[in-house]
């Protein structure tokens, strides 16, 4: 049986509630990758509570099954990102071209290339670009909020909220459902009350709106739960939080489109964490242990959903006291990041490295947890400027979103 620790390594970093960390009781003999993949999927698709296995054993060996990395993975990533701009002045082309590479600039951490090129797909936008006005925005102002940079986050988001057609209007249910998010995170509840409301308005209103797809139907109800979630969690009701989380991933769950998303896998992650400010860490591990082998079976081990979704297996882990473990898993999510060509600026992958020195500094191992600070704070040197909620996740081993 396990017991809360005195420590926790629970640190507020910008939107995010997570965790850190305790003692594991008794070892296995090693399994089959066969017999891992048994054992996880057991706890996972029951209904009843089932004790998660007692040593990251199954994980690792799941882990290490998966198709190690091919060593052209960067080059092409790399390759993508530094693609030159298309030899034409039709703005409609190049808005495609920025955003393109703005997206595979994302994949590999490079932050400020990132923004700077849907800067440039923004500044090229017409009525008729493809992706839209909107979408664009929207892309934009998840790279603002990864480097820190909230306000200017929350405005484009705003901005992308006005700029979606009547037309479209499903997608403001979406968009809304993030504002509670950011609203909620700095505080502002007013706002994200309000946000709220509209969202509620919108799904209530979507359930007249004709030629609507299931999975779009689906992703009204999860978009509706999540904010919901968002707002209680926000205000520290996390048993709540739990309940709309839950509804918002057995709405993806029953649509078979939205089932194979990575969004479940999403919910399942911020399950844990509510999970985790309970104090119900066995059932936090279930739900990161799910999220994991969901972004495996989605992504493989080496894509970014799946380096995000290890980081709250990694603190669910650390919240028990099992730091050896937590090292271990940390230095598998670094080579996740290293191995797919991340920026030594990146936010994820210097996160990578905050868990994995709140790990090695757990177990006493000072001398060997200062240089990976030190190479934390080389990488994010050479980042923008003022990124104050990415910084401290990196330093502080918070999950952070990629």
């Amino acid at each position: 049986m396990f017991e809360r620790p005195r420590r926790s390594h629970c640190f507020g970093a910008g939107w995010l509630w997570l965790a850190g960390v305790l003692t594991l009781a008794g070892c296995q003999s090693a399994m089959s990758v066969e017999e891992a993949k048994k054992v996880t999927a057991e706890f996972a698709e029951t209904a009843a509570f089932v004790p998660p296995p007692r040593t990251v054993e199954d994980i690792t060996a799941i882990l290490d099954q998966q198709k190690r990395a091919d060593p052209t993975i960067a080059e092409r990533a790399l390759a993508r990102a530094d693609e030159a701009p298309p030899a034409t002045a039709n703005p409609v082309e190049l808005s495609r071209f920025y955003y393109q590479r703005g997206l595979n600039a994302r994949a590999i951490g490079r932050s400020k290339q990132e923004i700077e090129d849907l800067r440039q797909a923004l500044a090229n936008v017409r009525p008729n670009s493809r992706p839209p006005e909107f979408e664009i925005l929207f892309q934009l102002s998840l790279a603002e909020g990864r480097t820190g940079n909230v306000r200017r986050s929350i405005q484009l988001r705003e901005q992308a909220v006005a700029k979606v057609p009547f037309q479209q209007r499903g997608r403001l249910i979406g968009l809304l459902s993030g504002l509670v998010f950011s609203y909620a995170g700095q505080g502002n509840l007013k706002s994200a009350e309000a946000a709220l409301g509209e969202v509620e308005r919108l799904h209530n209103e979507s359930k007249g709106w004709k030629n609507q797809r299931p999975e779009q139907l689906a992703g009204y109800d999860a978009s509706l739960a999540q904010a919901r979630g968002m707002m209680q969690a926000a205000t520290g009701h996390f048993a709540e939080a739990e309940r709309f989380y839950r509804e918002a991933a057995a709405a993806l769950a029953a649509e078979p489109i939205q089932a194979k998303r990575a969004w479940i896998d999403e919910q399942y992650a911020r399950l844990s964490g509510v999970l985790i400010r309970q104090g119900r860490l066995l059932e936090a591990e279930n739900e990161a242990r799910r999220a994991l082998l969901g972004a495996l079976s989605k992504s493989g081990r080496y894509s970014a959903q799946t380096g995000w979704v290890l980081g709250f297996v990694v603190q669910v882990i650390m919240e028990q006291g099992r730091y050896a473990e937590a090292e271990t898993l940390s230095r598998a999510r670094l080579d996740i990041y290293e191995q797919t060509g991340s920026a030594p600026e990146s936010g994820p992958l210097n996160n990578a490295r905050g868990q994995l020195a709140v790990a090695i500094a757990s177990q006493g191992r000072w001398s060997d947890a200062i240089p990976v600070y030190e190479t934390i704070q080389a990488g994010m040197a050479t980042d923008l400027p003022s990124r104050p909620s990415s910084s401290w996740a990196a330093i502080s081993g918070t999950p952070l979103r990629c």
